[in-house]
């Protein structure tokens, strides 16, 4: 995972990056996240059906906030509840390059 996040930063990566059903679970989304803080390029991040929660969300939440780039954020089927849900909400609010957050299949409620 560190070297991905190496690749990452350094925009050795294409502009999409599929890692559905990969058993990626919040250790991973950390590392994804503290990625895109840094990925100028990488347009399309794909986590459906893994086992992030509220926590990884959080964690992409605040990178987010701070990346440029990202048009579509994939996240169904994870384990994400209402505060990952919310934490992901306001992000989106701050960001203005994603287009589509798909968060559907997790436990979201409100």
């Amino acid at each position: 995972a560190i070297k991905l996040v190496k690749s990452c930063r350094n925009e050795d990566l294409d502009q999409a990056l599929a890692l559905g059903d990969a058993n990626a679970k919040d250790f991973a989304a950390f590392f994804l996240a503290e990625m895109l803080k840094h990925n100028t390029k990488l347009k399309v991040l794909g986590l459906g059906s893994n086992s992030i929660t509220d926590y990884g969300a959080k964690s992409i939440a605040d990178a987010l906030k701070r990346n440029g780039a990202l048009e579509d954020l994939v996240l169904f089927n994870n384990s994400i509840k209402d505060r990952g849900a919310k934490a992901l909400a306001d992000a989106v609010k701050t960001n203005s390059t994603l287009e589509t957050l798909f968060l559907w299949g997790n436990g979201i409620e409100d």
